[in-house]
């Protein structure tokens, strides 16, 4: 009898457990539809021809930031950071997802005038596994605006050099 009691009680810890992790995953999922708000703010055009100093000042600003060159070519334009970071949420590390790391991959275009920036920002979250468990485009402008007024610094930085 009391084994079954238990047993019941565990059953009925690990279903709400479940329960719980399932709309957190829908929640996920439905923030992820609404990833076309953001991209009026995912581009940027320089007033210069210098792609490759472009290309420089977005290392610099995302370094400052503590973001890592995981990939780059400067021929294609294409510039892959990331930064780890630890979650300080009490519920992520409960159901065991206690890794979240940002990926910030830039596309720098030259056209004959100027350059044009775009820039996607991801977030991705691992369990304690490895595995990847979710990876969603952060979706708030500021992100994107405080990028890009900080690669306006450095650029009027560089042009006063």
């Amino acid at each position: 009898m009391r084994v079954e009691r238990n047993l019941a009680a565990a059953l009925g810890i690990m279903m709400m457990v479940l329960s719980l992790n399932g709309c957190y995953i829908m929640k996920q999922q439905a923030e992820q539809k609404n990833g076309f708000r953001v991209q009026p703010y995912q581009n940027y055009v320089f007033k210069t021809q210098d792609a490759d100093m472009v290309m420089k000042v977005c290392i610099n600003v995302l370094q400052d930031e503590g973001y890592y060159v995981r990939n780059i070519s400067s021929q294609a334009g294409i510039l892959i950071v990331e930064r780890v970071g630890i979650n300080d949420s009490f519920y992520d590390s409960w159901v065991g997802v206690p890794i979240t790391t940002y990926e910030v991959i830039v596309n720098v275009m030259p056209t004959d005038k100027e350059v044009r920036v775009t820039v996607t920002f991801i977030e991705k979250k691992y369990n304690v596994y490895g595995g990847k468990f979710t990876a969603n485009w952060v979706q708030d402008a500021r992100v994107y605006q405080d990028f890009f007024a900080n690669v306006e610094r450095w650029m009027a930085m560089q042009k006063g050099k």
